[in-house]
Order: structure tokens, then C-alpha cells, then sequence
């Protein structure tokens, strides 16, 4: 069975609940690219990660293809985000 593609949008606090999660499922699921605008973060993340790209720009996490992409950001950008990725997402499955 194929991996899941995972994505995260957002490396603050409530990533850390996120990792562990993505690290109980290593066997279904793959963090393949996580995005802050903070890149130290990005890269602190990714780094737990084998293979895991990581950016401060949004851009380079739509160009990857994911299954699924989890938008950590605060509330107020949760619809821009979610928006631009299922569009995304969208055109992959297309």
C-alpha cells in the first residue's frame, strides 16, 4: 500500500501534537513538506522527518504532490489556506 502524502501548514505549538501523531503513523503516512514563515521552524520539523522538504513560502508546498495538507496557521488565515490547498489537491487528483 502506497503512503499517504502529508503536508502541514504551520510549525507553531500545535505542531508538536501533529509530529507525534506523524510519527505513530510512519507506516501509513508520510510528512513530505511543511511550510512556516518561520523557516527555522520548518526546518525543525522537517528534520524529524526523513525526506521531509520544508519552505517559508506557501508556493513550494503547493508545488509538492500531497494527498492531504493540515493547516496549523492561527484561525484568521485557516480559509486562505485551506482554500489554495484544496485547489491544489484538487488539480493533482484531476
Amino acid at each position: 500500500m502506497e503512503k499517504i502524502k502529508a503536508g502541514i501548514i504551520g510549525c507553531g505549538r500545535i505542531s508538536s501534537v501533529y509530529q507525534a501523531a506523524f510519527e505513530n503513523m510512519k507506516d501509513e503516512v508520510e510528512l513530505a513538506f511543511v511550510v512556516d514563515k518561520d523557516v527555522c521552524r520548518a526546518r525543525k520539523l522537517a528534520a524529524v522527518f526523513p525526506g521531509c522538504g520544508y519552505s517559508d513560502k506557501l508556493e513550494d508546498l503547493l508545488k509538492q504532490p500531497l494527498s492531504v495538507v493540515h493547516v496549523l496557521t492561527p484561525h484568521y488565515l485557516h480559509k486562505e489556506h485551506a482554500v489554495r490547498s484544496e485547489e491544489h489537491t484538487s488539480e493533482l487528483q484531476s
